[in-house]
This record gives structure tokens, C-alpha cells and sequence, in this order.
């Protein structure tokens, strides 16, 4: 025998090998155009991940709170609210602003424009609350996101008091 060539076990280790790196290449690939397909506007909640949190909502064209009366309101949807009202506010304004820039709109504001109502605490009935709109501009899409602070029951996370006047 010569023991210098392949033989069968060399060459079914090497299709198992090539056969381990197509699948790798194959899964890699997938899981990147998975990523890159994921980053359009229809999934915006992964793409912009970071402006998000437990409280912080964004308003994708044509959605806004069912609730139109303020009776049964909660506070997240008076932030659904509020950020529904600051896309409003833009549109109406013929507002822009550059990408990576953020651009803030006080409840009072909303309020003299009559897109919001006044609001009060949904707990505390003799609360009022004080809110902002915040608009930003990343990427490919404009993010809408609405800031509630009702006294001492309730504050959207990253809420800043500066905005609100």
C-alpha cells in the first residue's frame, strides 16, 4: 500500500470540513441580511433601540391613541398622545430638522395649538401634569416620542424638566 496519498478517510474528513464552512458561511450570511433587512423603517423599534425604553413610545405614520377623551387615559397614552400631537405640530409648522438633531415641543405649546388637552394625573385627579414632545431625526426615519410628569406618581423615563416649559 502506499501510504503517501489520500485515501477515503482523508477525503471524507475534507467534505465534512468543507461542508462545516459552507453552513457557517451560509448561516453568517443570513443572519447579516437578517440584520440589514430588520434596519428598514418597518421595524423601527430595532433599529432605534437605543432612543427607546419602558416608557418611551414611538409614533409610526398614521397610528395614534384610541382614546380621544381624556377619562380613562393613562399615562402612556398621554404620551402616545403628546407625541402624536408634536408630529402635528411639525407637519402643520413645515418644521425640519437635520439628521442626528433633536427638536423639543412643550405641552404648553401643543396646548396653544390645541392639539393636546390639558392633562392630569389619571390617579390623582387634582394633578396636573406637565409633558414635551421630542423629535429626532435618525437615520431614515423621523422618531416622535412623547414625555409625561405627573407630580410625584409618574415621570417618563429620560424626562427632562428644561423641555417642558
Amino acid at each position: 500500500m502506499n501510504n503517501k496519498g489520500f485515501g477515503i478517510p482523508h477525503v471524507l474528513a475534507f467534505a465534512v470540513f468543507v461542508f462545516v464552512v459552507v453552513y457557517v458561511f451560509y448561516s453568517f450570511t443570513l443572519s447579516i441580511g437578517n440584520a440589514f433587512s430588520n434596519s428598514g423603517v418597518k421595524n423601527y423599534k430595532n433599529v432605534y433601540r437605543k432612543y427607546l425604553n419602558s416608557s418611551a413610545l414611538v409614533v409610526p405614520n398614521n397610528q395614534v391613541s384610541n382614546s380621544e377623551s381624556q377619562d380613562g387615559m393613562s399615562y402612556v397614552d398621554m404620551e402616545l398622545k403628546i407625541a402624536d400631537a408634536t408630529k402635528t405640530f411639525m407637519s402643520r409648522k413645515h418644521l425640519s430638522i437635520n439628521k442626528d438633531e433633536n427638536y423639543y415641543v412643550s405641552l404648553p405649546k401643543l396646548q396653544s395649538e390645541e392639539l393636546v388637552p390639558a392633562l392630569t394625573d389619571p390617579v390623582y385627579k387634582a394633578v396636573n401634569c406637565k409633558g414635551y414632545g421630542k423629535v429626532v431625526n435618525a437615520e431614515d426615519s423621523t422618531i416622535y416620542k412623547g414625555y409625561v410628569m405627573c407630580g410625584n406618581s409618574y415621570k417618563t423615563i429620560g424626562f427632562d424638566e428644561k423641555y417642558a416649559e
